[in-house]
């Protein structure tokens, strides 16, 4: 009998979420129901992976108060509630959370709108609400036939000068109970190297789980020609914190009343 290494069987697993990944973005198929096209008709994807990895769904949403509301994916667990959206495994002492911009200027705490969404394929939440510079949307997407699968989009539209303040990315670990910043014994499998793929890539031991984290440029496209982002510097790690690089300097270059997208990543987490 073949037997593999913990090491191999998460390469093989790593492999197959990679193929969910690419999957799920460019498609030749444009007459197909199931794409979705950007409003200047340059890029189209399919809203869901073809490749299915169950029979049987494995995704739920539960119970909307307000603007609190729990999804589950799989073995893990997401939470929204007072501007953070927070994702957990029930077995585990920590979790990540999504501030996009960081801490200091997350975006999500501006959040005072929440609607659920079930197209069949795909579930979620859509939210919405205003900060002191922007209008914010943003849609968070999980697959009922893809357990550990997050698909996020978030868009804003300038009203005002950006507050000033340090950018970070968006994922960080966390303690659920202080949502104080925390280790996540994170090792990783493959450094994000300069024109390599847009994605972060390793193992979490404090989750016990591998995470495939992708940045998909080509919808992203209009926010780099408008403001001169560098693909380059996209994804990064920092300290505890890993996602997309989005400066100050960029935010500042958007214009004022046009909506414009600033995140479309997926998270992909599997347990061990």
């Amino acid at each position: 009998m073949l037997r593999l290494s913990r090491i191999e069987r998460r390469g093989i697993a790593s492999a197959v979420a990679i193929g969910v990944l690419a999957a799920a973005c460019t498609s030749p198929a444009a007459d197909d129901n199931l794409i979705e096209t950007t409003s200047d008709g340059r890029y189209e994807r399919f809203n869901a992976p073809l490749t299915q990895r169950t029979d049987t769904p494995d995704a739920s949403i539960g119970e909307v108060i307000g603007t609190d509301v729990q999804l589950r994916t799989g073995d893990f667990e997401i939470s929204f509630s007072d501007g953070v959206l927070l994702v957990t495994r029930p077995s585990r002492t920590i979790g990540l959370t999504m501030q996009p911009l960081g801490p200091d200027l997350n975006l999500l705490a501006a959040i005072d709108t929440l609607e659920t969404f079930d197209e069949g394929d795909r579930v979620g939440v859509i939210l919405s609400g205003t900060s002191d510079w922007a209008q914010i949307s943003a849609r968070v997407s999980i697959f009922p036939f893809n357990p550990g699968l997050v698909h996020y989009r978030l868009t804003v539209t300038p009203h005002g000068d950006p507050l000033n303040g340090p950018t970070l990315p968006e994922w960080g670990f966390v303690d659920p109970a202080t949502g104080e910043s925390t280790s996540g014994e994170y090792r990783p499998y493959a450094e994000r190297a300069p024109g390599a793929a847009p994605s972060v890539f390793g193992y979490s031991e404090s989750l016990d789980s591998t995470i495939l984290y992708w940045v998909d440029l080509t919808a992203l496209n209009p926010y780099i020609e408008t403001t001169g982002a560098s693909t380059v510097g996209t994804p990064q790690r920092r300290g505890q914190r890993f996602g997309h690089n989005i400066t100050g300097t960029e935010l500042r270059r958007l214009e004022q009343g046009k909506s414009s997208l600033l995140y479309d990543s997926y998270l992909y987490l599997t347990p061990g």
